[in-house]
């Protein structure tokens, strides 16, 4: 979650007097101006995948791309005072800011669908374990060696850093000043 705050105004708007009520008004027209500004720049930082889901895939593994457009199209922000507060609610969003490994929970390993199944593999009764090494093993469908792969076992994950937010605040600066500066001028004789 990024937070953009704007110091220095109560001392201003006291200086300023008789236009503290418009100024603060104008300051939080130019807050969410600046906030829709970071919005647009995050959501590009999220590409589609190439796939029909966007035009500008990303050909880099280290930046995030987009399968399904759940993540970029929950990117939102909300002016409180003044400050703004950018972010998401997708409970995946953090670990592809800021990296991580994600470790399974009560299992001996992360299922990974790979195949025709997207829900749990303890859902289909026709799967069975291949086992591959210490750190995993595949759920193949039917008893059949020629088995279709529907799952792959991992006892964890290594998500890399790929940020959206952070580049997008950093990358808009300029134009935050110019939506702040504009917001200002409006009410200043």
């Amino acid at each position: 979650m990024l937070r953009i705050q704007v110091l220095g105004v109560k001392e201003a708007v006291a200086a300023l007097g008789k236009f503290s009520g418009q100024l603060d008004a104008a300051l939080k027209k130019g807050l969410t101006h600046a906030a829709m500004v970071v919005v647009k720049a995050a959501k590009k930082n999220i590409p589609g995948s190439g796939k029909g889901k966007g035009k500008n895939a990303a050909a880099v593994p280290e930046h995030l791309t987009s399968r399904t457009g759940f993540l970029r199209n929950s990117i939102t922000f909300e002016v409180s005072g003044l400050e703004a507060h950018i972010g998401t609610n997708v409970k995946y969003a953090r670990i592809h800011e800021l990296g991580g490994t994600i470790r399974p929970k009560g299992h001996p390993f992360l299922a990974i669908p790979v195949g025709d199944y997207d829900d749990s593999p303890r859902a289909h009764e026709n799967l069975r374990f291949v086992p591959r090494g210490a750190r995993g093993g595949l759920l193949i469908e039917g008893d059949s060696p020629g088995g279709r792969v529907q799952y792959v076992l991992k006892r964890e994950v290594v998500i890399p850093k790929r940020p959206y937010l952070q580049p997008a605040l950093d990358s808009s600066q300029d134009e935050i000043q110019k939506r702040m500066t504009e917001a200002i001028e409006k009410v200043l004789p």
